[in-house]
């Protein structure tokens, strides 16, 4: 249930609240930065609507769990120095 509401709330600040901040600015202060509001505006239906999981994966830094990450950059690359024992 809490899920829901928050996919809910997601979908309409993303998608109806956003854009009509956009559009009010554009038009309320008329100049060149209104043309990078409206095409953030244009912009936004290509945009995916952020889940819970998308924003955990902000937070982490680009990934959902960090211990993955720590992992794969400790592992060295094969043909790499690290790899075959010997110094560049």
């Amino acid at each position: 249930m809490v899920a829901r509401g928050r996919k809910f709330l997601n979908f309409v600040l993303f998608r109806i609240v956003l854009p009509l901040v956009l559009l009010i600015a554009a038009f309320l202060r008329f100049n060149a930065i209104s043309l990078i509001y409206l095409l953030c505006l244009l912009a936004t239906p290509l945009l995916r609507i952020p889940s819970r999981i998308s924003m955990q994966a902000e937070a982490n830094g680009g990934t959902v769990d960090s211990e993955p990450a720590l992992r794969s950059a400790e592992t060295p690359v094969a043909g790499s120095s690290l790899a075959t024992g010997t110094l560049a």
